[in-house]
């Protein structure tokens, strides 16, 4: 039982990145999209 409940919050944590990185981009196409994919590069390092 405590498997199949670490998969579903797995499941449900991949959903919640997916929609955020999602909505960071509709919000930011209009004003810095080029600094955005750079960003998406970079994968927030240093």
């Amino acid at each position: 039982m405590p498997d199949l409940v670490l998969a579903i919050l797995e499941l449900g944590g991949f959903a919640v990145e997916t929609v955020l990185s999602g909505y960071e981009r509709l919000r930011g196409s209009d004003d810095d999209a080029e600094e955005r994919s750079s960003d998406d590069v970079s994968d927030g390092g240093p």
